[in-house]
């Protein structure tokens, strides 16, 4: 899997210690390796920003147009 950085973005966690900052956020392998002001992160793949628009992260974000479709539609989309 690929490294990116997600530049600029705006924490809203009120258990994390990153709560209401915006940071960089680094993703290793899928995961998030590194969380830290903006622009104290060296780049070592992709990155992602976006200029003129707000970009927030928090916890436990749910598509609620998800269709499992698993058993039986599975043509349509699956789990996996």
């Amino acid at each position: 899997m690929q490294t990116f950085l997600i530049r600029s973005v705006e924490v809203i966690d009120p258990r994390s210690p990153h709560h209401g900052q915006v940071v960089d956020i680094e993703i290793r392998q899928g995961k998030i390796h590194q969380i830290a002001p903006t622009g104290n992160i060296d780049q070592q793949g992709e990155s992602m920003e976006w200029e003129g628009i707000k970009v927030y992260a928090s916890p436990a974000w749910v598509d609620m147009e998800t269709h499992l479709n698993d058993p039986g539609n599975e043509y349509k989309e699956s789990l996996e």
